[in-house]
């Protein structure tokens, strides 16, 4: 399945999700190819792995509980704008 996000009314990221360690391996081969190996992370259920560009930032893991993998890809912009209004709405509420 494919997701859409916005975030004030603006296109901010799409995830990817893949059903299968299978699945998630042959869209793993596909970024790899494209992008690099990334910066890898392991826990004791997720292997995940990010990318961080100019603009740009990526994040792929697959969840071995859920047997489910995903690859989001996010404007770094908007996610430090949504930060920024989040943390000002925090000390709003104080």
């Amino acid at each position: 399945k494919i997701k859409y996000g916005f975030w004030n009314n603006k296109f901010y990221g799409v995830t990817i999700y893949t059903n299968g360690y299978e699945n998630w391996l042959g869209l793993k081969d596909v970024v790899f190819e494209k992008f690099g190996e990334g910066e890898y992370q392991f826990d004791k259920l997720e292997e995940t792995y990010s990318w961080i560009g100019d603009m740009t930032g990526m994040v792929m893991g697959y969840d071995e509980l859920a047997k489910e993998g995903r690859l989001g890809i996010f404007s770094l912009g908007m996610n430090k704008q949504e930060k920024a209004l989040k943390k000002e709405k925090t000390k709003e509420d104080f």
